[in-house]
Order: C-alpha cells, then structure tokens, then sequence
C-alpha cells in the first residue's frame, strides 16, 4: 500500500523544504496541484524540487511541462478525461506516469484509458474541504477487482483520497486499497513530516503483519 501526497492549493510556509523532507523520509509520490496557478509556478516549483525525486512527481495541470521534465507524471481530473481531445495531448506527451480522478466506481471500469491508477474520492469526510462529505462505498471496491479479474478487464491500482489521517488509514488497508493519498492531514497539521511518518509507519506495520 502506497502512501502519496497532494500538495496545497496555496502555498504553506517552507512548503518546498517540507516536500523534500518527505521524500527524503520515504513518500512514494508527490501530487503538485496549485489552484489557479499559472505554467511559471509549477516550472519554478519543480526546479526547486532535486532531479532524484523527479520520478516521484505527477503535475495536474499543463502537460506541455512534460517536454521539460520527462521524468515527471501527469494527473487527469475529472473534466480532462472526460475532453477525449486533451486526453489526445496529453497521451502525445508521452508521461511517465498516468492518473486519473474518479468519483463513481463505474467510471473506473469504463474508463478507455491505460492508467498507472486512479484517486477514487471522497472515501471519508474531507479534512481540507468543509462540507465535502463521504460519498464512495468503499466495501465495493474487493467486487470490483474480482469482476475484473474474471472479465480479463485489468482495473489500475486504486488510491483512496478524502479524510484520510492515521486514525483511519488502516481500514483502507484492510478494504484492499493499494495507496492512499493525503492532503489536509500533512498541510493542516503543526506537525507535517510527524503526521506523514506516523502514516507511514502504520502501513509498514499493517503489511509486515
């Protein structure tokens, strides 16, 4: 189980030493979104980020970024895979990763697209937006994957995201998740990286049991 990070929509003070951090304690990917930020601001972002952890990396917006830094992945949202001519760009590209958000499970199984995996949301009440509550009914995913499998229809990985803080990690690992990703339980905290190791650290746990 994988254990992957959003990065704030606004940026938090000493935001890239912490991201660094974090990778340096083991965080397996890193999700830059940035609302309404412009090409500059993720260029300059990435830049400040050490090539090593390129690899890491999935940018949600401006895939021409990609010419750039060919190591980094791209995430779709929503309206993207749903626009079959931006889906065209962006394949042209060539990531070295590619994700999608899904809200709905039937849009995972129907989904065309060869993807690496996918954020399903929101599995809990969300942490960083109030009022977004819980919609998915996670005990389905299991079914899922066993159709799959029978119809010879591969499903990605599938990355739980909404709510997620170590009080509730381990259920998704004991529903048959295959990563989880966390926003408002990093940023929100006084205790980032603390927050994230402790996370970390439970999943350890859990699949060395």
């Amino acid at each position: 189980m994988k254990l992957l990070v959003i990065t704030p929509e606004i940026n938090v003070p000493n935001e890239i030493a912490i991201v660094i951090e974090l990778f340096e304690r083991g965080m397996r990917r890193l999700h830059l979104r940035k609302k309404n930020a412009g090409i500059d601001v993720y260029r300059n972002y990435l830049q400040q980020i050490p090539f090593q952890f390129h690899s890491l990396i999935s940018i949600h917006s401006f895939p021409e970024l990609l010419k750039q830094f060919p190591l980094v992945g791209f995430h779709c949202t929503t309206e993207v895979w749903k626009n079959e001519e931006q889906m065209k760009e962006i394949q042209s590209y060539q990531p070295a990763v590619l994700s999608a958000s899904f809200h709905a499970w039937d849009e995972i199984e129907q989904t065309p697209y060869v993807l690496n995996y996918v954020f399903i949301s929101p599995v809990f009440d969300s942490i960083s937006k109030q009022g977004y509550k819980a919609s998915i009914d996670r005990s389905k995913l299991k079914a899922i994957k066993t159709r799959g499998e029978q119809l010879n229809n591969q499903i990605p990985a599938v990355i739980a995201l909404g709510g997620i803080d170590a009080g509730n990690i381990s259920t998704l690992y004991q529903e048959d998740f295959d990563g989880a990703a966390v926003l408002g339980a990093i940023w929100q905290s006084q205790q980032p990286v603390e927050n994230f190791v402790q996370m970390k650290e439970t999943i350890e746990r859990l699949m060395n049991n």
